[in-house]
């Protein structure tokens, strides 16, 4: 159920790095025991252990393994294009990330409905849609970390229809154009996410 970990594991898998999951029971609030906190002392998801490095938050963590693997395909030597990336990167914690949460946590029912969220994730969606009028993905034709890291907000509303996004054909096109891009990582990915959140659903009922 967590975003960011979905782009971890998403991206590992694209880019053919090998890793070893540790599953993290969030409703058993083990992200909030000793030894979770010893590696991220905020208790929250993803983090990452590499030999003497514990990391956490996702898009640091993309950057971390793109670099230290050498995916430069994902995330280019080239500074310019490596600060277009890390923008959007940036840009995606403020708005999708930030807004997304006031549609998803209304919808399980964990807080009341939230119109100014909701009106900040729609200001969010109009400005992609019309980015991805001129560009395939968020830094141009080919795919980077940036584009990992914020599928998982787009694609659990998408799946969920938590959200309506057939007023914006050109995010609709770009979900297609992502799982063109990771073929069975993105779909098995999704399909896993949205029993999750179906069995949640359920059991609320």
């Amino acid at each position: 159920m967590s975003q960011p970990s979905r782009s971890v594991v998403m991206f590992c898998k694209a880019a053919g790095i090998e890793y070893e999951d540790k599953v993290v029971n969030l409703p058993k609030r083990e992200h909030k025991e000793g030894p979770y906190l010893a590696i991220n002392k905020h208790g929250q998801v993803p983090s990452i252990v590499d030999g003497d490095l514990k990391l956490s938050e996702g898009a640091a963590i993309l950057q971390y393994i793109a670099e230290s693997r050498g995916s430069v395909s994902y995330y280019p030597a080239d500074a310019k294009k490596k600060a277009e990336i890390n923008a959007w990167l940036h840009w995606h914690h403020t708005h999708t990330r930030f807004s997304t949460m006031a549609i998803v946590r209304p919808a399980f029912g964990m807080v009341p409905p939230n119109p100014v969220g909701e009106d900040a994730f729609i200001s969010s969606a109009k400005f992609l849609n019309d980015h991805f009028a001129d560009s395939k993905f968020l830094s141009g034709d080919n795919l980077s970390i940036a584009d990992f890291l914020i599928i998982p907000e787009l694609d659990q509303l998408d799946a969920t229809k938590f959200f309506d996004f057939s007023p914006y054909p050109n995010i609709q096109r770009y979900l297609k154009d992502f799982e063109d891009g990771v073929g069975n990582i993105y779909t098995e990915n999704r399909a896993v996410m949205l029993t999750i959140v179906n069995s949640i659903l359920s059991a609320k009922k």
